[in-house]
């Protein structure tokens, strides 16, 4: 999946690695121990393309996804958690806006006919979550969060209400929900 050829990387003068191959398989779960300063999480950023090799080479399977949760989180982020997790897909955001508004007229409109044109309008815009296997996303989404320990209630509270542990685990819910091949995890 990752293939890795006489990798180096210098970096101000400092030889951080030279000649360093690998091969990181399917199946593999592999931890990386060492001294703070040795290079882990330089190796991370390496595989993950957010650092260039000073030489050697870095090949991948087509189509291959990799996440990579690093060792501290910088959120410029400011929406919900729910939103944050399921990422950029703006159409179900936009969509589940449309069903809260829609909802909300419900619950206090009289019962005439502007209330059916909304019930149309609400089972029009569900069909299309339902074509979109935007239902899928979601149910998988919360199924996530839940698993790494978040409540429903917390699902619309805004990402930088939450600690920075809950952030993390916040972080790897969105990873999750990508569903990567390789999933690399920095401490």
């Amino acid at each position: 999946m990752i293939k890795v050829n006489n990798l180096s990387l210098d970096f101000a003068g400092n030889i951080i690695f030279k000649n360093i191959s690998l091969q990181v398989k399917k199946t593999d779960r592999i931890g990386l121990i060492g001294n703070n300063g040795s290079g882990k999480t330089t190796l991370l950023n390496l595989l993950s393309k957010k650092i260039i090799p000073t030489d050697g080479s870095i090949s991948q399977d087509k189509d291959i996804k990799i996440a990579y949760l690093p060792q501290e989180l910088y959120f410029k982020s400011n929406t919900i958690l729910k939103e944050f997790v399921i990422g950029n897909n703006s159409e179900l955001i936009e969509l589940d806006k449309r069903i809260d508004e829609i909802n909300n007229k419900l619950s206090k409109e009289k019962l005439e006919k502007k209330q059916f044109k909304l019930l149309d309008d609400l089972e029009e815009i569900q069909y299309k979550k339902d074509n979109m296997n935007i239902l899928k996303l979601e149910i998988n989404s919360e199924k996530i969060m839940k698993g790494l320990g978040f409540a429903n209630i917390d699902f619309t509270k805004n990402i930088n209400n939450f600690s920075g542990g809950w952030k993390m685990r916040a972080e790897l819910s969105r990873l999750l929900v990508l569903k990567p091949e390789i999933l690399l995890l920095d401490e």
